[in-house]
């Protein structure tokens, strides 16, 4: 009996040294040689979206006159008389006037030249910036779309099967299997 007695603590101490000897290999190589690190696992993560920025009546930053334009445009002949009545007896059934053709009613011509300055208005942001031109230009509204990406990167790192951890279970003691509660190093075959 006292033979096994040695014979189970000589292989306890055996595998105490082996496991302190592991123990001082790895820390000195993992200091000195600093192993590479575990690959990690990048997992991207993209979101778009899109925002709505209205601006209702935008007031213009700059005005310039590129350049005048003659146009012609139809005079109207009812604003011309006075006369109702004239007027009244001198229309179609249609609705259509008839001009007179008497030479005390003066003749007005039909159209009339026109000068008129085109512009162009600059309306500016520091999201947006718009150019209009035209005779007397102006903007309504204008809706600007933000379109934005949003990109995440998660690293994860391989998961470590080795560690040193709490045990419970049954192991070999003085004289036969018994309950064991301890700390030991443990390789992890399943995670929870």
């Amino acid at each position: 009996m006292e033979k096994k007695n040695t014979f189970t603590k000589a292989l306890v101490s055996i595998g105490c040294l082996l496991i302190g000897m592991f123990a001082i290999i790895y820390y000195f190589l993992y200091r000195y040689y600093k192993l590479p690190l575990p690959k990690l696992n990048e997992v991207t993560d993209t979101i778009h979206f899109q925002d709505t920025i209205p601006y209702y009546l935008p007031v213009p930053k700059d005005s310039t006159v590129l350049r005048y334009d003659t146009v012609t445009l139809p005079v109207s002949c009812e604003n011309t008389h006075s006369d109702k009545k004239y007027i009244l007896n001198n229309t179609t059934s249609d609705g259509n006037y008839i001009m007179p053709t008497d030479s005390s009613i003066k003749s007005t011509p039909d159209s009339v030249k026109v000068v008129i300055p085109i512009t162009q208005k600059v309306y500016e942001d520091s999201t947006y910036k718009v150019w209009v031109s035209g005779y007397n230009p102006k903007v309504d509204s204008i809706f600007v779309y933000n379109k934005t990406n949003v990109v995440n990167h998660y690293f994860k790192s391989k998961e470590k099967h080795w560690g040193v951890g709490v045990q419970v279970g049954y192991g070999i003691g003085k004289n036969s299997l018994q309950p064991y509660i301890g700390i030991g190093i443990n390789y992890n075959i399943v995670k929870w």
